[in-house]
């Protein structure tokens, strides 16, 4: 399957999924000194294109590629990458992760809604909010794991052109779970992270030689000579 059709499907099932949902998904708590607004939301549309999405990361063929190592893989392509991921991952399990504030919402009321705000806090919003958001992130980490361990680009390194493999110059396996704890730490302090990839000649970030890793461009075999 190209890149183009992948990007396609990403984004473009994404837009329509948000434009058929009307409101999106959320689960946001805002308070300022004793004033606070909740605001839940998810929607059927959004589910369903989460849960195609899933099955479509699963099972959709990637063109067979070769590395091309006369080309760096800049930090600018990375961070792109890193964008569609983002998007991939919140897609698929962000329009999930909000319902159970939404049932615990109705078990009080009586009565379901796929979307609610009120100005007042109740005593266990925080924890569906806490909850969500650290199940959220083990979606991020299994998202990363699973695709470095199995050597199979991330929907954002294949539409861009690049995967992540073991370094054969680190003299040890690659240590894919420490990788993906370690970028997340780094992309925390990207800015710092950033200067100093960029002051290499590679672009590598710091994390990739800690865990026995490399990136490399590829291209599709059929555009290689």
């Amino acid at each position: 399957m190209g890149r183009l059709s992948v990007f396609l499907v990403l984004v473009g099932g994404s837009v329509l999924a948000a434009l058929m949902s009307g409101h999106g998904f959320f689960d946001t708590t805002e308070c300022i000194n004793d004033s606070c607004h909740v605001q839940v939301a998810s929607a059927p549309p959004g589910i369903l294109f989460g849960l195609a999405l899933f099955y479509f990361l699963l099972a959709y063929p990637q063109r067979e590629s070769m590395v091309d190592a006369t080309r760096v893989v800049g930090v600018w392509r990375r961070f792109g990458a890193f964008y569609l991921d983002f998007l991939a991952v919140a897609m698929m399990f962000g329009p999930v992760l909000v319902v159970p504030h939404l049932l615990a919402e109705a078990r009080i009321t009586g009565t379901f809604h796929w979307a609610f705000e009120r100005d007042f806090v109740r005593p266990d919003d925080w924890l569906y909010s806490l909850v969500a958001a650290f199940a959220m992130l083990a979606a991020w980490f299994w998202y990363y794991y699973r695709h470095g361990r199995s050597g199979r680009p991330t929907f954002g390194q294949y539409i861009l052109g690049y995967r992540i493999v073991a370094d054969p110059a680190a003299g040890k396996a690659p240590e894919w779970g420490a990788r993906v704890a370690l970028a997340f730490i780094g992309m925390c302090v990207w800015p710092i992270s950033l200067i100093f990839a960029l002051r290499k000649p590679n672009k590598a970030f710091w994390w990739d030689a800690e865990t026995g890793t490399a990136v490399v461009r590829v291209a599709p075999l059929e555009e290689k000579p």
